[in-house]
Parts: C-alpha cells; structure tokens; sequence
C-alpha cells in the first residue's frame, strides 16, 4: 500500500484538519483503490495506469523505462 493513492489518503487522514476540506478528493481516492483492487483480483496486473505510470521526465532523463518497482 505504498502508491500515490494510499500516500495521498494517508496525508488526508493524518493532517489535522485536513480531511474536513478534501472529501471530495477522500472519496475519489476511495473509489480508485478499490476500481485497483478489482482489477488486480480479474486481471492479475496493477491498471494501466498505475502500472505504465512514471515520474515526469525522470525516464527521459535517465533512460529508463521500467518504473515497476515505484508502484506499490
């Protein structure tokens, strides 16, 4: 539970005050995690989106082309 899904929630959950002026984005966040759960338990593989996900430039930069490992 290491992606930008479960960090976001975890900074939401964890900033005092925070989570009364972003439940909006609480709930979207909910919504994706468990669409990611479901995909995984059809499909076996993360989302695409999460899956193909890197960090702006950083491949480019770097030449590299396998983020897998950034993915929790």
């Amino acid at each position: 539970q290491l992606d930008r899904f479960n960090l976001v929630r975890d900074v939401i959950r964890r900033v005092p005050g925070l989570a009364a002026t972003t439940g909006d984005t609480l709930r979207y966040l909910e919504v994706k995690l468990a669409e990611h759960r479901a995909y995984i338990e059809e499909h076996g593989i993360d989302l695409p989106e999460v899956l193909d996900w890197c960090w702006a430039g950083t491949a480019a930069k770097s030449g590299a082309t396998d983020t897998g490992a950034d993915n929790g």
